[in-house]
């Protein structure tokens, strides 16, 4: 087992935030390393802006899933839509499975600062 580093830690969280500041929106590391930042430096700042990257300032219109059909499947099925229209990093796939982890790592170590993202918008 290794000693703790809280050096090395206190680093991680810098540079946590430099790239999170750093990264747009759309890029896959930018939630997730603020989220870090601001829950390691308890900073509200921070905190907003990682609800910021990974929702933006406001919500698209609602998704509308479609149904898929056809002769090569099984059974017809509807297809989910995430936050709206397909716009690059929303397409199904790996960058979906991105985006989730974004999601989930921003709800549990952003949580503290969504009031202040919802009273942003």
């Amino acid at each position: 087992m290794y000693p703790d580093a809280p050096d090395f830690w206190r680093a991680w969280a810098d540079t946590c935030e430099y790239i999170g500041r750093n990264v747009n929106g759309g890029q896959m590391t930018a939630p997730r390393m603020l989220a870090y930042a601001a829950y390691k430096k308890q900073s509200p700042e921070l905190g907003l802006l990682a609800w910021q990257k990974l929702i933006g300032n406001s919500l698209p219109p609602p998704a509308r899933p479609a149904k898929v059909s056809g002769p090569n499947l099984v059974r017809p099925v509807t297809d989910p839509a995430f936050l709206g229209g397909p716009v690059g990093w929303q397409l199904h796939g790996v960058a979906s499975v991105q985006w989730a982890l974004n999601a989930i790592e921003t709800t549990e170590m952003a949580k503290p600062w969504l009031p202040l993202w919802e009273k942003s918008r």
